[in-house]
This record gives structure tokens, sequence and C-alpha cells, in this order.
């Protein structure tokens, strides 16, 4: 198996020495699943005013997040999915993870029944009676704007004094008093980003790489190859059929080993061509190919064997 840390980190390396002694006490980094969601036809010259911050576009993540979530793997003959395998911080069971969907507790009424989206990601107002203050998800923790939206523009569009800036932002406005207008701004976003963490322990990260195989690649596949959301009534009846508009990239945490293992694979029959050429070449250029007495068959065969060794004991001593 193409493991990086394996391939790029020497065994003796400071580096990896440190990283030996962190997992001992604190165990092995989470598995990072990382998706970026951008526009499918993006036009050469885009709309300095488009965004990616509108409902029709978040519901597209929503119902990627949800068939994420109901999908699953069976290893051993227990059953895991996302929410089986997903870091949980907190005794509620849910997942601690980074998506846009989070300003909205992860809830497709709720995003509905929002009336500014704006003023929602500008931590101007709460989007639920639950909630204590603005920008929570439904963990309680602070959504990360930068984790959750990328190529993200903001416009002021009204001034005001720094003091009442400073005084809006401490929430120092008294009772009845109107809200300040030095809050008001556009907000742009080119694309959306969505991370799951998924343990990585010896029991989880077998599951874990074959979930990822099986049903986060499989349903990148699912969204990219289809042009409208009427696969996902397989799943979902009351899903809305609408266009699909985004278009999914990713980088999981199998991701570098499994394009080293393709790339490796490719270059067999590569190699094996090489090779061939390689010994008729010498067969050609020092003898006559046609006769057996003067032909150097012998010397090709030798000559490839020494190359082969000379890679095969340059790996065993720098590999």
């Amino acid at each position: 198996r193409n493991v990086p840390l394996d391939l790029w980190v020497a065994p003796t390396s400071q580096a990896n020495l440190e990283r030996i002694e962190k997992e001992k006490y604190f165990g092995k980094d989470f598995r990072i699943e990382n998706l970026f969601f951008r526009l499918r036809d993006e036009p050469k010259n885009p709309d300095p005013e488009f965004t990616l911050l509108s409902k029709v576009y978040l519901e597209e993540l929503y119902w990627f997040n949800e068939l994420v979530n109901l999908l699953s793997v069976e290893v051993e003959g227990k059953k895991y999915n996302v929410k089986s395998l997903c870091w949980k911080a907190f005794q509620n069971g849910n997942c601690v993870m980074q998506s846009p969907m989070n300003y909205w507790l992860g809830r497709l009424d709720v995003l509905k029944a929002d009336q500014d989206l704006v003023e929602t990601v500008n931590c101007k107002k709460t989007v639920d009676a639950s909630q204590s203050m603005a920008c929570m998800d439904q963990n309680r923790l602070p959504v990360v704007e930068k984790a959750v939206f990328g190529g993200i523009r903001r416009e002021k569009l009204n001034s005001c004094s720094p003091n009442l800036s400073f005084r809006r932002a401490l929430g120092l406005n008294g009772i009845g008093e109107e809200q300040s207008p030095c809050d008001d701004f556009k907000f742009w976003a080119k694309s959306l980003l969505i991370t799951y963490l998924l343990r990585n322990d010896e029991k989880s990260s077998g599951p874990a790489m074959k979930l990822e195989k099986e049903v986060i690649e499989q349903v990148i596949e699912m969204f990219n190859s289809n042009v409208t959301t009427s696969f996902l009534r397989k799943w979902f009846p009351n899903v809305e059929v609408r266009p699909l508009e985004l278009r999914v990239h990713y980088m999981l945490e199998r991701s570098i080993g499994d394009e080293i293992t393709q790339e490796t694979e490719q270059n067999y029959f590569i190699v094996l061509v090489s090779y061939a050429i390689m010994f008729l070449y010498i067969a050609t250029s020092l003898g006559n190919i046609f006769s057996m007495v003067t032909a150097s068959f012998t010397l090709s065969l030798f000559g490839i064997c020494f190359v082969m060794a000379s890679v095969y004991v340059s790996y065993c001593f720098c590999g």
C-alpha cells in the first residue's frame, strides 16, 4: 500500500519521531475529507456580483450531505456510515464537521425560512429560537467562515464612526435602539466547502478507508455525472427535481495514496515496453539479430538485469 507518510518521511527523522510520541498519548490524527463545490460551467469573465451564497446552491450541499450520511459500508458483518465513524466531541451524538449549512443548523427548513442569508452569515441574527448567539452550529460551536466559504469578498454598504461600530460589536446598543447601519455588508463567495473528520484509530481506519472509496467518492461521482436531482428520489422521494448547478472537487485522506497506486499501475506497461526496446536496441546495435551466433541477446539480458538490480539496490538504501 502506498502510504505517503511511509514514502516521504524518513523513519528516523525528528518529525516522524515526534509524531510517534504524540500518537502514543493522543492517538492518530483524524482522517480529513475535504470537498469543494464550484459552479459547473464557470464563465471566462465571471459576473463580479455573482455569489454562491444562495438557497439553490446551499440546498445542493444539504442533499449531498444527507446522501453521504445515509449510505454505509459493511466490514466483517458490521455496517459503518459517516455518523458512526466521525469525531463526536459532545454527548448529543452530532458529528463535528465544517459546512456552510452549519449556519442553519444543518436543517433545510431553517434555510428555507431565512429571509436574509447575508445577515445570517454576518452574524447579525440567529436563525432558530433555541440559539442564544448568532453563527453557532448544531453543536453550539462558532461557524468558521473561512472554513466553509472560498473566494470571500465583502463590501461595506454604510460607513459609521469607530465608537458606534465598537458599541455594536460588543452588543452595547440600548433596548429599543435602532440597529446600527455600520454592520451592513454585501457578501460574495466563489466556492463552498465541506470537511468531515473521521476517526483514524486501529478499529476505525479500515472501515473509514472503505467508506471514503465506496460512499464519499461514489456520491461525488453521482453528483458530478447527473444533471438534475432526480436520481436522489431513489433515497429521498420528496426531493424537488431541479438542475444541479455545482461540481464537486475533493481531497480525501486516501486520495494521494490512491493516485500513487494508479500512476504505478499505469506505468507498468510503459516500463515493459521501455525494457523491450532497450533489449532490441542492444541486440541490433552490437550484433546481428538474424544470427543466433553473433546476436547479443545474452548481453542485452544482462544489461537489463543490471539496470533493474541498480534500481532495486537504490530503493533499498534510499527508500
